[in-house]
């Protein structure tokens, strides 16, 4: 899936996720919203349904965001475009 490197944080040393899942999140998250390929996916979601950069979603919006999600990757699987010009998730 995807590797984990050491980062160091307020003196403990943790491991960042560098796959785009999520593996084993303890709130069901499937998506790891730091992958440089979800971010930008998630920050359009947030300035899409008028979340500032610095709110989070609520559940319910992270759940549908990665429904969303789930929905690009299938299309893309499929060789189907979205319909959406700027190719922003809808949300």
């Amino acid at each position: 899936m995807g590797g984990k490197y050491p980062i160091d944080y307020k003196g403990s040393t943790s491991f960042a996720n560098t796959s785009i899942c999520n593996a084993g999140n303890r709130y069901g998250y499937r998506y790891n919203i730091n992958h440089p390929k979800i971010r930008p996916l998630y920050d359009a979601y947030k300035k899409r349904i008028g979340l500032a950069p610095h709110i989070h979603p609520t559940h319910v919006q992270r759940q549908h965001f990665e429904s969303v999600i789930d929905r690009m990757i299938y299309k893309e699987g499929n060789h189907v475009q979205s319909s959406d010009p700027d190719g922003t998730p809808d949300p």
